[in-house]
């Protein structure tokens, strides 16, 4: 999960060049444990692989192979992407629901920590599942809107990232220019 944080059309970097890696905070006290050594980051419940974590945790607990969301990978766990909870879910399952709704609250969580602590004009949300648009962004909206500090005038706008998954890779090359 990559994050930035812009200021007066600048990235932010802190005194050590850090600032701004905002999977890097604890949503979950004591939860999965993260590459970077801490337990409970952000980042290991709304990645992509955070995703596919919990879709396979949820699939292992749930193990009839003719529902929907194991007919979706073919019975097969090496097959799940970060689409089959959402597919799982359109399909009517509710396993799949689950997993989306659970997904929805994490992403949520750490959104609006990040509103109450910067108060943004935007947050814009990217990568592979920023695809599935408002079937993600709504809710999301809707549960930061009922986190965030309720003295908050101007509320936060939460978008889709115009340049979805290749947003990382682009705003990287312009740094060099």
């Amino acid at each position: 999960m990559g994050s930035g944080i812009i200021v007066d059309g600048k990235i932010y970097s802190g005194s050590n060049y850090c600032a701004g890696e905002m999977g890097h905070t604890v949503i979950v006290f004591n939860g999965r444990h993260c590459s970077c050594g801490r337990d409970g980051c952000w980042e290991c419940y709304s990645s992509a692989t955070g995703l596919i974590l919990s879709t396979k945790e949820a699939m292992l607990a749930h193990p009839d192979k003719e529902s929907p969301i194991w007919k979706l990978v073919d019975g097969n766990l090496d097959h799940v992407s970060g689409r089959t909870a959402f597919d799982a879910m359109r399909a009517g399952d509710p396993v799949g629901k689950k997993i989306v709704d659970e997904y929805i609250a994490y992403l949520g969580c750490g959104l609006a920590n990040c509103v109450n602590t910067l108060q943004p004009d935007i947050l814009c949300v990217g990568g592979g599942i920023c695809n599935e648009g408002e079937t993600l962004l709504a809710p999301v909206r809707e549960y930061v809107d009922r986190e965030q500090y309720g003295g908050a005038k101007v509320r936060t706008k939460i978008c889709k990232a115009q340049l979805g998954n290749d947003a990382g890779i682009i705003g990287a090359a312009l740094l060099g220019k």
